[in-house]
């Protein structure tokens, strides 16, 4: 029997003389427990509704949905990159991490214009210009300009040079992983906000479906449903209630992003990697052997022993050493001393590669340097699943 067809007298009979209140009717719609189909009545519909979207369905997004996805790629997007893609994938990256910083600069842009009241001046503006949210929003952005490639660049953030015993791995370093920590929970800031909206939007959406339903059934009249809303809006969160809210959200985000600032610096970091100073060590050396290939030769080897203990990995497909160059160049008839691994080079990523270079020093007319070259391709990936 269809419920929509009975009459007012027959629902009270039905119900032993008592009308179903608002909320047992959007419950019991829910549950289908006003007219339960049969499986295989349930499953023509599902077709049904599988033919129509497959001949006229349409693909929907909002605004804040859109905004979302966009936050999660920025969140996740470089992670995913590092450890699921090949380095040949970098540039379509690097396509998209421009395209969300254009989108979040111009919502920030658009947020301060439209939702903001410069009406007392520059320095009395209500609304989001300004705001707390407004300075996270404004650092998120910032987090993302040594990802933007040009911008990077354009600011001096690229070290492309090799520096006396530095790295051009900025994103592989120590400081780098644990500012990136701030970094995230900056942009995920704005991940909570879209998700209170958008989650805000949905239960109202999904409220209003169900009253048109009910409506349409025949168990509500247009009366009752203005004096549902009514109550509903009556029942919402009080101003005081509201700013209550967002202060405590406040207060936690800033407590969170200065635990991330302070517990870093409270952490003992050495000054110096292993693998740095094992080079000054064969620099020293390299100095000492002179034209003694057969000292040089069984220090090189120890040195490489070292790195591969170093790595924890005698894995020769992804070796943590892999160029070494000792200057000045002697010792031709041994290769070994001097080599560059091109295969394993030319398949890495820039953001990978720490090379070492130490201070050349001047004897007897030539100098005496040496350049190292580090892989850190499973470092980037512990980073990034951390």
């Amino acid at each position: 029997v269809d419920p929509g067809l009975l009459t007012n007298k027959e629902l009270l009979e039905k119900h032993g003389g008592r009308r179903r209140t608002l909320e047992e009717l959007v419950v019991m719609d829910k549950l289908n427990m006003l007219s339960p189909p049969s499986s295989s009545v349930h499953l023509e519909r599902v077709r049904k509704k599988v033919r129509r979207f497959l001949d006229h369905g349409r693909l929907k997004i909002s605004y804040d949905d859109f905004m979302m996805a966009a936050t999660i790629f920025v969140l996740f997007g470089d992670d995913t990159r590092i450890l699921y893609f090949p380095p040949t994938a970098d540039n379509g990256f690097a396509f998209f991490v421009t395209f969300c910083f254009i989108l979040f600069v111009l919502e920030m842009i658009l947020h301060s214009w439209a939702k903001s009241d410069f009406s007392r001046g520059i320095f009395n503006v209500k609304g989001y210009a300004f705001s707390f949210f407004f300075w996270l929003d404004l650092l998120a952005v910032l987090s993302m300009v040594p990802d933007v490639a040009w911008l990077a660049s354009a600011f001096g953030l690229q070290n492309d040079s090799i520096d006396s015993l530095g790295t051009r791995a900025g994103k592989a370093g120590k400081i780098g992983a644990k500012s990136s920590r701030v970094i995230r929970m900056a942009r995920l800031v704005r991940l909570v906000k879209l998700y209170k909206v958008t989650s805000q939007r949905s239960r109202e959406k999904q409220q209003l479906d169900d009253l048109k339903k009910l409506v349409e059934l025949g168990h509500l009249n247009h009366d009752e449903v203005e004096e549902y809303l009514e109550k509903a809006n009556a029942q919402k969160q009080s101003k005081v209630g509201a700013e209550l809210s967002d202060i405590i959200t406040r207060r936690v985000i800033i407590v969170v992003l200065l635990m991330l600032c302070v517990v870093p610096l409270l952490t003992f970091t050495s000054p110096h990697d292993s693998e740095t100073e094992a080079t000054e060590f064969l620099h020293a050396v390299n100095i000492q052997a002179g034209y003694d290939c057969n000292y040089l030769e069984r220090s090189v080897d120890k040195f490489k022993s070292f790195m591969a203990q170093l790595s924890g990995d005698t894995n020769s497909n992804e070796p943590f050493l892999v160029a070494l160059d000792l200057s000045p160049t002697r010792c031709e008839t041994r290769t070994e001393i001097n080599f560059s691994n091109v295969d394993v080079l030319s398949h890495m990523r820039d953001e990978a590669l720490k090379i070492i270079a130490t201070d050349p020093i001047n004897i007897g007319g030539e100098e005496f340097s040496i350049i190292a070259t580090f892989n850190l391709t499973q470092y980037t990936k512990d980073q990034s699943q951390a």
